[in-house]
């Protein structure tokens, strides 16, 4: 339907991609980029046929590669709005031009958007709920607008997508209705990297290690994991492989950066901080195999970037993490100091589980297809028009 309420075949869409344009490459920019890889997908294959699409962004359009290029050819709108960084001014800024430009469909990438308002039909996706149980990863700011607006902007949702059937649950034990209007839209990984793998500087790309990537807040249960490393080199420094971690260490983190300094001069760690996608891939190719015991996720994204570079996983059950390694991966309680031990000891002694959960893996990653997110998405936006 239109905003006015006819059926139309072609519709107007617009999409907030302001998190695409982040130079840190944080999860949800990878994820809405694969959103609009999706969209282009739609589109060659004549899948999904637009009136117009419009791409919104708060800050200068950086889209990798030539998927700006390839979207133009396709008839896409790239418009820099004066949105601002707070959301509250997002919010109204893009209401604003909803209000003037009348798009059938509006697709934000989150739903924190206070009094978002406007003709057309909104469409949001919903990927954890990360801030409101574990408050101290946000700023007091953004914690402010999820406790204020995630309900009502998800209640105000015509269509909402999420990331797990694990997220989905949870949420519908807060939002009466959140069944009705929600569905599973998994995530995509983009597996062709065009980065070929390069090691960081200083390191010897011959040595066996663990790897570990993510923020280093305590949802992602850094502080059991490092106990874990600890007692292995004390316990068995011959069989020992030291964990390498990517990810920066904030303000929030407390005392973590002076104990990840302290394990890096005992050599139980090396910490990199960010790193470029070069850098990156050659972790992911070259790692024993990937350590990741989160204690809350909503999808758990490099367990998928790991498997699909044919990467050994371990990682946490009865959470996200164990719905999206679908079986293929060492899972442990992430609750238990001693049940990580004896699964990182496990996996770096075992070369044959290695090996199969390598294949076991890496057959589960190729399973998910850019045909399948892009036909999940299409279904999502086209019954959000319904």
């Amino acid at each position: 339907m239109t905003a006015t309420g006819h059926p139309r075949v072609r519709p107007s869409v617009a999409f907030d991609i302001t998190h695409v344009n982040d130079t840190r490459r944080t999860g949800i920019g990878r994820v809405v980029e694969e959103c609009l890889h999706s969209i282009l997908w739609l589109m060659e294959n004549d899948q999904w046929k637009l009136g117009r699409l419009t791409l919104l962004s708060a800050w200068p359009f950086r889209l990798p590669g030539t998927l700006a290029q390839d979207l133009k050819r396709h008839g896409v709108t790239f418009r820099q709005l004066p949105l601002g960084s707070m959301y509250v001014y997002r919010a109204t800024r893009l209401s604003w031009w909803v209000l003037c430009n009348r798009p059938d469909l509006l697709f934000v990438p989150e739903p924190i958007h206070p009094g978002l308002v406007g003709p057309g039909r909104l469409a949001v996706m919903h990927y954890d709920l990360i801030t409101l149980r574990v408050p101290e990863t946000a700023s007091r700011h953004i914690l402010a607008l999820y406790r204020m607006f995630l309900g009502p902007t998800l209640r105000r949702a015509a269509r909402v997508g999420v990331d797990s059937e694990f997220v989905r649950r949870e949420t519908m034990e807060l939002i009466p209705g959140f069944a009705d209007k929600s569905e599973a839209v998994p995530i995509y990984v983009h597996k062709e990297s065009q980065a070929s793998p390069h090691p960081p500087e200083g390191i010897d790309p011959r040595a066996p290690f663990a790897f570990f990537i993510g923020n280093l807040m305590p949802h992602k249960n850094i502080d059991r994991l490092l106990r874990a490393f600890a007692t292995w080199r004390k316990d068995d420094p011959e069989g020992f492989i030291p964990l390498y971690i990517v990810g920066k260490a904030s303000s929030r983190t407390g005392t973590l950066a002076r104990r990840l300094l302290h394990l890096q001069k005992r050599g139980v760690i090396r910490h990199f901080g960010y790193i470029d996608d070069h850098e990156l891939e050659w972790f992911y190719t070259k790692a024993t195999f990937l350590a990741f015991p989160s204690l809350i996720e909503g999808y758990g994204l490099p367990i998928m970037e790991a498997m699909s570079r044919g990467c050994p996983v371990l990682t946490s059950r009865d959470r996200a993490t164990e719905e999206t390694a679908g079986g293929n991966a060492l899972l442990v309680n992430p609750e238990s100091t001693r049940s990580i031990l004896n699964g990182i000891t496990k996996l770096a002694g075992n070369s044959t589980l290695r090996q199969k959960l390598a294949a076991d893996g890496l057959a589960h990653a190729k399973s998910h297809t850019r045909q399948r997110h892009a036909t999940a998405l299409h279904g999502l936006l086209r019954r959000t028009l319904d």
